[in-house]
């Protein structure tokens, strides 16, 4: 799967993107309330949780302060 597109009514939990090395693009429905996604990460909205991310991350990546947890997965295929 190289592109995803999560529709308004999709939450996510642990695990959900294992396997999932080939994810290029992360699509999010503008009315979704309960994903946010930025720079190629998909967050909680709060920014607490990482759900997942796009392999074509690369290089360095900062994790915000806000972040308490990183789910099963979530950096599968990226090169960071």
């Amino acid at each position: 799967m190289r592109t995803l597109i999560i529709p308004d009514n999709v939450e996510l939990g642990e695990g959900n993107f294992i396997g999932c090395v080939s994810l290029e693009n992360i699509e999010i429905a503008p009315t979704n309330i309960s994903l946010l996604y930025e720079d190629g990460i998909v967050y909680s909205p709060d920014k607490m949780t990482i759900y997942a991310s796009s392999t074509s991350l690369s290089g360095e990546l900062v994790i915000p302060d806000t972040v308490m947890e990183i789910a099963d997965g979530a950096f599968a295929g990226a090169k960071i």
